[in-house]
């Protein structure tokens, strides 16, 4: 039994969409999870638990996994597909 490549593919765009909805949720949840860690370091800070720096040591974490997950979502354009 021979398949036709066109045949193949019919869950491609299935797929494709299972995976954007999949971005978007991670997106999400890396976004509420950075906002609640910066919540938490403030928090420390203003009970005088640990310095300001250590506020500011934390934004830049946080700015630092923000540009990796954009980066390699960048690379995967790129050289993924």
């Amino acid at each position: 039994m021979m398949s036709h490549p066109v045949l193949a593919s019919g869950g491609l765009d299935d797929a494709t969409n299972a995976v954007a909805e999949i971005q978007v949720w991670f997106y999400g949840f890396l976004g509420v999870a950075c906002l609640l860690y910066m919540g938490y370091q403030v928090g420390l800070a203003l009970t005088n638990k640990q310095d300001w720096m250590e506020v500011g040591l934390a934004f830049c974490k946080v700015a630092v996994a923000g540009g990796s997950v954009m980066g390699a979502a960048w690379a995967w354009s790129i050289w993924g597909s």
